[in-house]
Formats: C-alpha cells, structure tokens, sequence
C-alpha cells in the first residue's frame, strides 16, 4: 500500500499507533501488567516507526484517550493515558526526527461525559493535560463527525480547539448521502438531520461549508474524508463514491474546491 500511495504522490499517515479500544488490543496483552504494557508499546512505537522512517512523517501515536470507555478497555487511569502518550510521543521522535505526532480525539463536544461522567474527560480537557504535562506533539487531531450541528457551533467548536495554540488536522470527517440504515457500516444510522433529510445534494452542500469554514482557518492543516466509497464504511451512506464506485455529487463538489483553491 505504502508503494502505491509514494507512486501515486499520496501522503500517507499512519494510525493510530497506540489505540486501547478493543480493536487494537490483542488477547494476549489483556492479562499483562501496566508496567508490561509500557514495554510493550515502546517497542511496538520503536518498531513500527523505526521500520518506516521518514517513508511515512505523520502519525496518531495516541487515539481516543480521555478515559472513553470503548477505547479504555484496560482500565488505565489519566495519569496512565498521559504516561503513554508522552512515551509514545518520545519514541516516535527517537526514531523519526522529522515525524509530526498527532493526538486524536473524538466526541469534540464532550458527549462521554455527559454520556459515562467523570472522570470522562472531554478532548479539550486532556489536551490542556498533555500540555500542561509538556507532552512534545505537533498537531491536534479531531474526528469531526456527528454533521447535524449547526455550522456556527462547529466555528465555534474549532475556535475553542484552535486556541490552545497547535495546528489542527481534521483526521476524520463524514456526512451521509442518504437517510435509513446501512447495514454494511460501521455507524449504521446517521440520526439527525442537517437543514433537510440526508440526500446527495445535502451531503454535496455540507461538506462544501464544512471544507470552506476550515479552509478559512490558517491553523487547519489537514482534512480526511473517512470514506472514499460506500464499501466497508464506517458512517452510513458517508462515501464520496458510491458502492459501484461511481462519484456522488459531493465528490464533484469537492473536487471543484479543490481546483479553485488550488489556482
């Protein structure tokens, strides 16, 4: 993959190098101790950076980690979460000097607090931890799903998040071209609506505004469409392509942007 994407001048990234949700944990690991862990990731980080190089810069070195519970499923505590992102932070360094180290997060507006309570922290809260506890990162990474909000409290949202003084990448984004369950996603009802029930012209007209009030942001480095195609999705219906990988109108919308600002 790492071939086709250098051939096709694709940037890649890698994700997420440390992720305790179930799906980055092996069986294995789950009876080890805390202090097993620790050895464990530094030499997973040591490998997998060291074994790339600078063939890939970007990098999650830490994924969803204030405390969610479906990415906690060790039960560390947030002085643990920040032991290991600082590990992370450090290896990656160590062995790729010119790596950027993202910190991604999810539920941006705090939802797992009000959804689990404390100590759930929001995004916002374990950033100012990771910088208060002088964690070396270059970027922060917000997964910017749940599109029924209002463009102006997204502004706002990124206003917040941009004041904490780092560049921003948008690692994940989706919005769906159609409304009723898709049960070959991983989310498989969007739920919500945004101006009108999810269509093709909806999903085009969201993420124009969306691709446009970032842009308009010069601390907004990055964006990530999550889903080129309606296959093995993970939002509903969230593809710029279809499931016969035919482009929906939010593909033609946004290849539009991206030639006029392009020049």
């Amino acid at each position: 993959m790492l071939k086709w994407l250098e051939k096709a001048q694709i940037t890649p990234k890698g994700h997420p190098l440390v992720w305790f949700h179930q799906a980055g944990i092996p069986d294995w690991l789950r009876d080890k101790s805390y202090g097993e862990v620790k050895e464990l990731v530094t030499q997973r980080v040591r490998e997998v950076t060291g074994y790339y190089g600078s063939r890939i810069n970007y990098y999650d070195i830490m994924n969803e980690a204030n405390n969610i519970p479906w990415a906690n499923d060790l039960n560390y505590s947030t002085e643990q979460f920040l032991e290991l992102t600082n590990l992370a932070a450090m290896i990656t360094r160590e062995e790729n000097p010119h790596g950027i180290r993202i910190i991604n997060h999810c539920c941006l507006w705090g939802e797992n607090v009000a959804y689990y309570r404390p100590p759930q922290q929001t995004p916002y809260q374990y950033l100012q931890a990771c910088i208060r506890a002088d964690i070396p990162f270059e970027v922060i990474g917000l997964q910017l799903y749940y599109p029924d909000q209002d463009m102006f409290e997204i502004d706002r949202l990124l206003e917040r998040f941009g004041s904490l003084g780092k560049p921003i990448h948008i690692t994940e984004i989706g919005a769906a071209s159609a409304m009723g369950l898709d049960e070959g996603a991983g989310v498989q009802d969007a739920g919500g609506i945004w101006r009108a029930p999810w269509s093709e012209s909806i999903q085009a007209d969201w993420l124009e505004q969306l691709y446009t009030l970032c842009y308009s942001k010069s601390y907004i480095k990055a964006i990530t469409w999550w889903d080129f195609a309606d296959i093995k999705n993970f939002w509903p219906h969230g593809g710029l392509l279809d499931g016969n990988l035919q482009p929906k109108l939010s593909f033609s919308r946004l290849s539009r942007l991206i030639r006029r600002w392009q020049g």
